[in-house]
């Protein structure tokens, strides 16, 4: 299988010391999302909306922090949008078989990278569905009936 030409295309000069999930404060689809990812997959990733730690990384365009998540890597590398999403899965050790799809056949990178672009698009309403904690807010649901 030939390698996709799709990587981390980006390079900070002051990488933190392990990954770094980087999302948007004000959508809650994003922070549902890291809510879940840091409950899955926990510290070995740290996590902080672009509001805070833009200035830190110059290099990243302040476009591209509002418009996707972006994945800075302890080499300094920094991975964005569906492949970013596949890269936090893989270093928790879930669902690594994705990132191998995305690397390795062009057309699953694509249609990836248009999937999260639909979702981007439609974020305000996918953010109103999503449930950060579903467990607990059946358990909570459940007290009303007992």
């Amino acid at each position: 299988m030939a390698e996709s030409s799709i990587s981390c295309i980006m390079i900070v000069k002051n990488p933190p010391p392990k990954p770094l999930l980087i999302y948007d404060c004000h959508c809650r689809l994003c922070r549902c999302f890291a809510k879940r990812w840091k409950r899955k997959i926990g510290e070995k990733i740290d996590y902080e909306p672009f509001q805070t730690a833009a200035t830190r990384y110059p290099e990243v365009p302040n476009t591209d922090f509002v418009h996707s998540v972006q994945l800075i890597l302890p080499s300094g590398e920094v991975c964005s949008r569906a492949h970013a999403v596949f890269t936090i899965y893989d270093l928790g050790g879930e669902k690594s078989r994705l990132l191998a799809l995305y690397k390795n056949f062009p057309l699953f990178a694509r249609i990836a990278e248009w999937g999260y672009t639909i979702i981007v698009l439609h974020r305000t309403m996918f953010g109103i569905v999503c449930k950060t904690n579903t467990y607990e807010t059946q358990k909570q649901k459940n007290r009303h009936f007992t």
